[in-house]
């Protein structure tokens, strides 16, 4: 038995960081262009690469703070793949339900980093799972799936529901982009929904002065148990039935942003896991996505359960309150 089952991708993602390059932003600072001189040879600073993909992120944070954690997912049988494969076992993430795939290449992304904020250009092949066959678990975690989502939902679905399992679930861009309608039932079926402001934004409200507090009031309407949404520096809320839990951001000093809304939610599961309160989730996510941006890459800042139960304990006023 798994304490967490987590689906999707997983990638190789390579960190360029620029600094030559400008912002073309908006009077409100919240839609901006990285803007690169065209044709020109653009300096690099550093280059790294880590494993990345939502999902494995996810598994990865899960199985740092002492979750049974599982890995659905396929992989290229390339380079990048072995490296992959290798990195979650590392980590202790099982692999008994990953499956190579011959003659393909991997996914992977480039980020730029500029800032502290990324910019991602991603390869993605579409890829089948298998999940129907994984063994029973508490949770199961599902993010970014591509252009063909919709027999993957309808699986995924009807396996939540035969094995009864509790769901997280964070909708991908093709997803978002095919809109509401074709997530109804995935939203039903989900105990917490991981969102963003922007992603929030996109599936429920055109207006971007809507407050974060009726973005997730709107979401609860569809179904899910628990709403999250993440608003970067601003901070996270989570809609607990009727109520709604506010936390501030836990200071760190901004590095690189990939992969903070991963790792908020692998903390926020956990959380629940041992403390079931959405109120500690919000703790324990905010904390965990405070270390990962402080490092390159999205899981070299994960933090493991004691090193995360010991800033709670060191920060005892670091608490959500009801807005």
């Amino acid at each position: 038995m798994y304490d967490a089952v987590c689906i999707g991708d997983i990638f190789i993602d390579h960190f360029i960081k620029i600094s030559d390059a400008s912002l073309d932003c908006t009077l409100n600072q919240e839609s901006c262009k990285l803007c690169l001189s065209y044709g020109d040879k653009i300096p690099v600073e550093s280059l790294e690469s880590h494993l990345g993909g939502s999902s494995s992120n996810v598994a990865v944070g899960l199985a740092r703070l002492g979750l049974r954690t599982a890995l659905v997912s396929a992989v290229g049988d390339d380079e990048d793949g072995k490296m992959a494969l290798a990195a979650l076992a590392g980590q202790g993430v099982v692999l008994d339900l990953v499956k190579r795939i011959p003659d393909e290449r991997n996914n992977y992304s480039f980020i730029l980093n500029y800032g502290g904020e990324r910019t991602i250009l991603g390869y993605h092949r579409a890829r089948e799972y298998g999940f129907q066959d994984f063994e029973k678990s508490n949770w199961a975690y599902f993010a970014f799936s591509g252009r063909n989502f919709e027999p993957v939902l309808d699986q995924l679905v009807a396996t939540v529901k035969k094995k009864k399992v509790l769901l997280g679930y964070n909708p991908s861009t093709y997803e978002l982009m095919g809109g509401i309608e074709k997530l109804l039932h995935i939203l039903a079926a989900s105990h917490v929904l991981f969102v963003n402001k922007e992603e929030a934004q996109s599936l429920v409200s055109p207006s971007q002065s809507d407050k974060p507090e009726n973005l997730v009031r709107k979401l609860a309407e569809f179904g899910p148990k628990i709403v999250v949404l993440t608003n970067g520096p601003q901070g996270a809320y989570a809609l607990d039935g009727e109520r709604i839990w506010f936390i501030e951001s836990f200071p760190g000093k901004l590095v690189e942003r990939t992969g903070t809304g991963d790792s908020f939610a692998a903390a926020f599961i956990a959380g629940l896991f041992y403390e079931s309160d959405p109120r500690q989730g919000l703790r324990w996510g905010a904390v965990n996505a405070a270390s990962v941006i402080q490092k390159v890459g999205a899981q070299t800042g994960l933090l493991t359960k004691k090193e995360l139960e010991q800033i709670l304990s060191d920060n005892p006023d670091f608490q959500a309150r009801e807005v």
